[in-house]
């Protein structure tokens, strides 16, 4: 602002306030859509987010095909690999592992030959009184087995087997059954106990299917630059988008123009906006070029706010500001009552 008028005016991007500023200021320079720090040029960049949003919603035929292709990728399970044989650490390993259980087995025997208790044998040699009374009652060093583990739930195999077989596959209320009969452990005992025998009947279940991201998700996806991509996304995701790429070259277009755009807003490039605009404009992404169409009627405003640093930042704040004081009386307060909370200040 100054004595001969105004010189710059911040405005949105609709047709109305470019048309406004031109009959009231036609000397004033308009600077299109331009806000301060991370959200600068925020609605530029959401309506190119939103072509592209449509674009892939009109893709979404080939999203889903994409995404039955990765999901059979997915089921196809590695050949079984026969277990590598034992390096030589390994065996090494081994060997002084069983020779320092024979060492402790021998040093065992020698104490209760000496009339030691297994008690007293425990205190000596550091190891618990029921390794010592296993140890004792051997006359050579017995083999190490390492086999099924007893339960709670044993007793009640048979019971939950007879059940089963006649039908009743609800691991639930085979829990309730079996406690009524003095089972004190969880379902969970139950469940697993069961799986196997439900694996066995009904096949084993597949890979969860893996679905197409939203077309709102995958906007966020390609948007990305690729190291942001790698950091974030999930691996299917990315294998997703990859098929994606391979099987629609105009998704590879509009990705490079979206990240080339939004690279050029945040290093403010001005120089490469006509260049980004021809190449837009006579994109395959009929989404795409008519956002540049609409951007070359506004061209020089969109020039102005990526090259000049006057935004309407602070007009945003005063909205968000009577926005909030609004919505904090909930709907109960006239304009008078609103009038009075936003101007108190200069009526005082």
């Amino acid at each position: 602002m100054c004595d001969c008028g105004i010189e710059v005016i911040s405005r949105d991007r609709a047709a109305a306030y470019s048309e406004g500023a031109r009959c009231g200021a036609p000397q004033a320079i308009q600077v299109a859509d331009q806000a301060t720090g991370v959200w600068q040029c925020w609605h530029l960049l959401k309506n190119l987010g939103d072509a592209l949003e449509r674009f892939l919603l009109r893709q979404y035929p080939l999203l889903t095909k994409t995404a039955s292709a990765e999901h059979l990728s997915r089921q196809i399970e590695p050949p079984n690999r026969v277990a590598p044989p034992p390096t030589e650490r390994q065996k090494r390993e081994t060997q002084a592992s069983q020779e320092r259980r024979k060492h402790r087995f021998e040093q065992v025997q020698q104490l209760a030959e000496k009339g030691l208790s297994q008690r007293d044998i425990a205190r000596k040699t550091g190891q618990s009184r029921n390794t010592i009374r296993k140890l004792v009652g051997h006359s050579s060093l017995p083999e190490t087995h390492y086999g099924k583990r007893s339960s709670a739930v044993d007793p009640f195999v048979p019971y939950i087997k007879a059940r089963w077989q006649e039908g009743c596959c609800n691991a639930t209320w085979l829990h309730q059954q079996i406690v009524s009969q003095g089972f004190v452990g969880s379902v969970e005992v139950v469940q697993r106990l069961v799986q196997p025998w439900r694996e066995k009947r009904y096949g084993r279940a597949g890979p969860v299917p893996f679905l197409a991201p939203s077309p709102r998700r995958l906007r966020w996806l390609l948007c990305r630059d690729g190291e942001q991509t790698n950091q974030s996304n999930k691996e299917e995701e990315q294998s997703f988008i990859g098929r994606l790429l391979e099987a629609c070259p105009a998704v590879i277009v509009a990705q490079d123009l979206v990240r080339r755009f939004c690279w050029m807003v945040k290093e403010r490039d001005v120089a490469s906006f006509p260049a980004w605009l021809e190449a837009a404009a006579g994109c395959v992404v009929p989404e795409l070029s008519g956002f540049a169409r609409g951007l070359r009627q506004d061209e020089a405003a969109v020039q102005a706010a990526l090259s000049c640093e006057w935004s309407n930042g602070q007009v945003e704040g005063q909205v968000n500001r009577l926005k909030f004081i609004k919505r904090s009386m909930y709907g109960r307060g006239g304009f008078e009552l609103l009038r009075a909370r936003v101007l108190h200040r200069a009526a005082a």
